[in-house]
């Protein structure tokens, strides 16, 4: 679809933007993907009227669109310099969009949405996790892996530690462990499970880290990112703890198309590509490393490591 955009060149973008609502999907699309129902509930428009745009700007190459498990998730057309600059070019001037603040707070209320579900559903399942969570890969798989990328050191945080199973994983290769997640009844069975030896449990929003500043060696996040409402929210929080040169290894889901599996989880997302979580990372200030590891491993689960980019 980016050879085509390039193909039928400047003119037919731009004829596909020539309308109002195509500005504003390209504008709230700039924060990630969305699915038609919410890009039709964000911007106040049918799903039907929602779907013609989208077709429209499909068609010209300005967005890209993947059917996942039953789904159409549409985002910005990556690689490509034209729809690039022109995202640029409106998020610079987004303040002469007539109802752009308006369109913001009701993508904003989508995220928060999403963030409640995923709430609740931690609430509703923290006394069986260990049932629910036997679906997902078996990390001594690719533990190994993992460990190598993680490397050694004082301190190392887990982004979303749930019910602690990788806790014990983590002592072994760092002096401390700070063990985070959002979730008070996921949390507090961790403590139960693990203890408090060597592990500091902290309550907290992935988005809103309650860790200082430059003050970890490394960071995981292991089977997190699929529950969150805004991944690329965590990037630039993991930068600011990371000291220099610190490393934050993701270990998540490849994209599948298993609905019933994803439901079960509670997963927000369908699994990532390496492509959208590298996108994330370099916004956020993270560089990828490349041939540092395998980017899938065991059952299809997508490992990537980033170091702390230059101040």
């Amino acid at each position: 679809m980016i050879i085509q955009a390039y193909r039928w060149g400047v003119d037919r973008v731009f004829r596909a933007l020539a309308d109002r609502n195509r500005l504003r999907i390209v504008m709230i699309l700039q924060r990630g993907p969305l699915t038609v129902n919410e890009i039709s509930t964000v911007l106040g428009l049918t799903q039907p009227n929602a779907s013609r745009h989208l077709k429209a700007l499909h068609e010209a190459g300005v967005l890209e669109r993947r059917g996942i498990a039953g789904r159409a998730w549409y985002s910005l057309a990556s690689g490509d310099d034209l729809v690039e600059a022109v995202s640029s070019l409106l998020d610079d001037h987004h303040g002469r969009m007539q109802g752009f603040a308006r369109d913001i707070a009701a993508l904003s209320r989508c995220y928060e949405q999403r963030k409640l579900e995923s709430m609740d559903f931690f609430a509703r399942k923290a006394g069986e996790w260990d049932e629910v969570s036997a679906g997902l890969p078996d990390p001594a798989g690719y533990s190994a892996e993992m460990a190598g990328l993680l490397g050694r050191g004082d301190s190392v945080v887990e982004l979303g530690c749930g019910t602690g199973a990788m806790l014990g994983f983590l002592r072994g290769l760092f002096g401390s462990v700070i063990a985070v997640d959002s979730s008070r009844e996921m949390l507090d069975r961790a403590m139960q499970v693990v203890g408090g030896e060597d592990v500091d449990f902290r309550l907290g929003a992935l988005e809103h880290l309650p860790v200082a500043d430059s003050s970890v060696d490394a960071a995981l996040a292991h089977m997190v990112l699929h529950h969150l409402a805004d991944p690329a929210e965590v990037f630039p929080e993991v930068r600011r703890i990371l000291r220099p040169s610190g490393r934050l290894v993701i270990a998540d889901l490849a994209r599948h198309a298993d609905e019933p599996f994803r439901i079960a989880q509670g997963d927000l997302w369908p699994g990532f590509e390496a492509g959208e979580i590298d996108a994330w990372a370099r916004k956020g200030g993270l560089v990828p490393v490349r041939g540092s590891g395998p980017s899938i491993v065991d059952d299809g689960v997508l490992m990537m490591l980033f170091l702390k980019g230059e101040e």
